[in-house]
């Protein structure tokens, strides 16, 4: 899903339409800041929680590094997005997964 949205953005426009907290569609602008708040908003929005801590919401945004079963979406500058998700360890420790995406 995500990549798609990037794949709209790297075609010409301007901006894509995501939900808000509100539960409108809005547009997002298609910059790698814009976008790593929009989506983190809409996966709130849409309800997506925290395996761990399931009355957390799943995601943050322009933050690093949040505790286990968290997601955050960020500007890694330099027009890319970068997705870390930590899906912890066995002893309840972290474990990160770090997705760059570049904007085109």
């Amino acid at each position: 899903m995500i990549t798609a949205y990037i794949a709209k953005c790297s075609m010409g426009n301007n901006s894509i339409k995501l939900k808000n907290s509100s539960g409108n569609f809005v547009n997002v602008g298609c910059t790698p800041l814009e976008f790593a708040n929009g989506f983190s908003e809409y996966f709130n929005t849409e309800g997506w929680k925290n395996p761990y801590e399931t009355e957390e919401s799943c995601c943050k945004s322009q933050g690093w590094r949040y505790g286990q079963g968290f997601t955050n979406f960020g500007d890694a500058g330099n027009g890319k997005v970068v997705i870390y998700s930590n899906f912890g360890n066995t002893s309840g420790g972290h474990n990160y997964v770090r997705t760059l995406i570049e904007f085109e």
